[in-house]
């Protein structure tokens, strides 16, 4: 998302509305993944929704040689 759009409840709209869909359509869960661990604001909407966190994505920088 670009930076002037953020903080502005964008994605947690979409989200919702994302949810709100496949929940009239029969479907009981969805994945989503490759949020990372410190992506604290899509972490915390996923959680408001009722979403659960089973998998934990970490990005490692280490110099080979």
């Amino acid at each position: 998302m670009f930076e002037k759009y953020r903080k502005l409840g964008i994605s947690a709209i979409m989200h919702y509305e994302t949810s709100k869909k496949l929940l009239s359509k029969g479907y009981k869960g969805a994945e989503m993944s490759w949020i990372l661990e410190n992506n604290v604001m899509t972490n915390r909407e996923i959680q408001a929704m009722g979403g659960k966190i089973y998998k934990t994505y970490r990005i490692y920088d280490y110099k080979l040689y």
